[in-house]
């Protein structure tokens, strides 16, 4: 099974980047921020205890989001691209024992670059829907119909945390938490690093299926 996850800043466009790799790979697309929407919309204690925290705004515990990430990884069966876990060291070396267990490991992980600058400034524009939460940006993703969702046709909104000072916050937490990650998964020989600040997300996942032929070709002549 082929797996692969993509870390960098926020605003590097991680899921749009994902989405557009997982269809070019015809792999499934996992996000974590919809399987723990999926979860809270149930009636169970894991369920309520998600969507709890998530009205008040709080951090899911480690525990929830194991116990998700371990429902879906049961039921798992075509390759995959996971975004939005693992964003600390903790959740990386679940993520590797949980595969472990169930005979896979990671196959690449992908690193975003760009700049704090840019990040900011893409945050600052961003746009996602109340719907289906799809991410638009006003700066290099536009909704084709100002204010609407160009999939389900939901209304955008703007989060409270995309503004400067808050994002300056999730940077600072970025270099603390993620960096170590990123590291962890460089020491495998399994990161691959693509410049997020200029390609289109199409060309992008481009990039990311080249780099896996080229390590499955590598493997296969060992």
């Amino acid at each position: 099974m082929t797996i692969i996850v993509f870390l960098g800043k926020p605003g590097s466009g991680k899921g749009t980047i994902a989405s557009r790799a997982a269809k070019l790979l015809k792999s499934d697309h996992v996000a974590m921020g919809d399987l723990l929407r999926e979860e809270a919309r149930k009636n169970t204690p894991l369920g309520n205890r998600i969507r709890e925290r998530m009205v008040s705004g709080k951090m899911i515990k480690d525990g929830d989001s194991f116990d998700v990430i371990r429902k879906r990884l049961s039921r798992q069966k075509n390759d995959f691209v996971l975004d939005g876990f693992p964003r600390y060291m903790r959740q990386a070396l679940f993520l590797s024992k949980a595969l472990n267990h169930l005979n896979q490991s990671v196959s690449l992980a992908v690193e975003l670059l760009v700049s704090d600058a840019l990040c900011v400034k893409r945050l600052s524009s961003r746009w996602q829907c109340k719907g289906c939460h799809a991410i638009y940006n006003t700066v290099s993703l536009k909704p084709k119909k100002k204010g609407f969702c160009d999939r389900c046709h939901g209304k955008l909104f703007r989060r409270d945390d995309d503004n400067p000072r808050a994002i300056r916050e999730r940077l600072k937490e970025f270099r603390n938490e993620t960096i170590p990650v990123i590291r962890f998964y460089q020491t495998q020989g399994l990161l691959f690093r693509l410049d997020a600040s200029k390609a289109n997300p199409a060309r992008l996942a481009q990039f990311v299926l080249r780099e896996l032929k080229k390590r499955h070709s590598a493997l296969t002549e060992h």
